[in-house]
């Protein structure tokens, strides 16, 4: 479990390394949103480990395929875990791009020239598709899960028109979010559903829907992201994965 430096203050990172030798490269994955990559509960064991969900059985799949490698994850800045100096409110997408370009630079500092396979899945492709964009990176692959390249149209399957209108005559909405009910470690703004919903639950540990709020910068900051700019102009290899029955983002949004 790390704390790792980013422009506003640190993010909640985690990261497993080979113990007998130089790690030959690093899968690092960025998650979606609502969502998080590591558990944020200070007063359990499990805080900074990988969640039992994509994350840690994509961690397992790959480490078993490449022992040699690397893995690293972390909770993007506004996230619970990452949130001590950028409340969930202030999340933008831009952010979260400076953050993986300062995880990327905290794993170079450790291992110079080390090649980075980023994978993002939904928010987290998006992110991981503007990277290619970034000049003078180095050496990166990348995997998008469940991306987009129209933003006009990704706004939609993240906000209902309730929320969007909110965005408009409050400055922000109430956003979904998965969250341990009762844990001292969540935002102290999010509200719950008052009946006690099975949605989220991990195990024998319930994760349930609650609500926080996010500022209309988010929408403003989003709709500015240039995808096929970054997509186009970059050279990094690109793999595109897209379920041809996702649900939550069409098929054709991704092609």
């Amino acid at each position: 479990v790390l704390q790792v430096p980013n422009s506003l203050g640190s993010l909640l990172a985690w990261l497993c390394r080979p113990r007998a030798v130089e790690p030959s490269c690093c899968f690092l994955y960025l998650h979606g949103f609502p969502d998080q990559s590591l558990d944020h509960r200070k007063e359990l064991s499990s805080y900074g480990q990988l969640r039992p969900t994509l994350p840690q059985r994509l961690a397992a799949q790959l480490l078993a395929a490449r022992p040699e490698a690397a893995f690293a994850a972390f909770n993007f800045s506004g996230t619970p875990g990452s949130d001590a100096s950028c409340p969930f409110r202030d999340k933008t997408v831009t952010q979260e791009l400076s953050d993986t370009l300062a995880m990327i630079s905290y794993l170079r500092e450790r291992w110079p020239g080390l090649p980075i396979h980023v994978i993002g899945i939904s928010t987290g492709a998006i992110v991981a598709s503007l990277l290619r964009g970034v000049d003078a990176i180095g050496d990166i692959t990348i995997t998008t899960i469940a991306g987009l390249k129209n933003v006009q149209r990704g706004l939609c399957f993240d906000f209902d028109k309730v929320q969007q209108q909110a965005f408009d005559s409050d400055g922000e909405c109430w956003k979904e979010f998965w969250l341990p009910r009762e844990s001292p470690s969540n935002p102290p703004e999010a509200k719950f559903d008052g009946v006690c919903s099975n949605t989220g639950s991990e195990g024998s540990e319930r994760w349930e829907k609650a609500h926080l709020p996010l500022a209309a910068a988010y929408r403003e900051d989003f709709l500015k992201l240039d995808l096929p700019t970054a997509i186009s102009t970059g050279t990094a290899p690109l793999l595109v994965l897209h379920g041809d029955r996702d649900r939550s983002v069409p098929l054709e949004n991704g092609q």
